[in-house]
């Protein structure tokens, strides 16, 4: 989730610069970009061994929007980076609580912290990501060289999916694949919904009977019930404490079977429904191209689904007019007016 941990890095120096929307956006993309490197250059192993991503490789593509927000030189840029190494952090075990939002809140401090202080004049080791004590060989990094391949030539960020529902990612594949069915058959004659995902999800959003609408978000079992019970969870309200002791959603989660195949792409998922004798079958992959207009007409149903029709609506046309000071007050803006 590179946006989570920079775009508001990048929104606070703006805003300390005076810099226009567009040099805000500027700045963003090359953090995202980035963090989306780093990511790659630590591979799966760190997040395997309990490392939240988003906020570690995060932390690295705030400082670096950043630093160009503030104009800083590249030694400068450097030594922020080498900050950014000691202070970033995240673990996936706070996953389903509050701290996992925070973890990316922290990586969005670090990145403007750290580029602050390597204006001041702080100094610290260059190599703070690589050196044998670095950040990457501390936090079971794998050094995967290729995460910087092609830089500045290559945009991995045109590879980004967007998460058009308000859980983890992990959930996603199988949410869309439930969605080519939803509707054609009754959930309450469903005797077997089973769900099919690589195996590493099983360690991120597999609670198979939360207790929370935080738990709720990691969840196979229980947004597979939502889903077909259309429950629209795209929306941050459907994940609720209540949610979670819905009999008849409680009973359909019941009839939820996880299966893993290590073939089957990360991105992907495959869910059968058995009603009857009758079997349903349906597959997605996030990977698969998007039509550009699709993909926005969902951003906009998904921004309308967190904010309210009214405030999403002004959001994307203070984008679209390139203008940072109602963007600004927008965001800022208490969600809960």
């Amino acid at each position: 989730h590179p946006s989570v941990a920079v775009i508001p890095a990048a929104l606070a120096l703006a805003e300390m610069t005076g810099a226009g929307l567009n040099a805000m956006l500027d700045a963003a993309l090359i953090g995202a970009e980035a963090s989306v490197r780093v990511g790659i250059w630590l591979g799966p192993g760190h997040y395997e061994a309990g490392f939240h991503q988003t906020a570690t490789a995060g932390a690295f593509g705030a400082t670096l929007a950043a630093a160009r927000l503030l104009g800083l030189t590249e030694n400068q840029t450097v030594t922020a980076l080498g900050l950014a190494a000691t202070r970033a952090s995240g673990l996936k075990s706070q996953f389903g609580t509050m701290g996992k939002p925070l973890n990316a809140g922290l990586a969005a401090e670090t990145g403007v912290e750290a580029a602050l202080l390597a204006r001041a004049g702080m100094t610290v080791p260059v190599t703070g990501l690589s050196a044998p004590q670095g950040f990457g060989p501390a936090h079971h990094g794998a050094a995967d060289m290729a995460g910087f391949e092609g830089i500045g030539k290559v945009w991995l960020m045109e590879q980004v999916s967007h998460k058009f529902h308000a859980c983890c990612h992990g959930l996603h594949a199988m949410l869309e694949a439930l969605g080519h069915l939803r509707g054609r058959v009754d959930p309450a004659r469903l005797d077997c919904i089973v769900v099919t995902t690589n195996p590493r999800w099983l360690k991120v959003c597999n609670i198979a009977a939360p207790a929370t609408g935080l738990e709720a978000k990691f969840s196979y079992r229980l947004t597979a019930a939502m889903a077909l019970s259309g429950v629209e969870t795209a929306a941050i309200s459907s994940f609720s404490d209540a949610i979670c002791r819905d009999p008849a959603l409680v009973a359909l989660r019941d009839r939820v079977e996880v299966e893993t195949d290590p073939g089957m792409p990360e991105s992907a998922a495959r869910v059968v429904l058995w009603a009857g004798g009758e079997t349903l079958e349906a597959a997605h992959d996030l990977s698969a191209p998007m039509p550009l207009a699709e993909r926005e007409g969902r951003i906009e149903r998904k921004a309308g689904t967190l904010l309210g029709e009214a405030r999403a609506d002004a959001l994307i046309a203070a984008v679209g007019a390139g203008d940072i000071g109602p963007f600004r007050a927008l965001i800022a803006q208490d969600v809960s007016s």
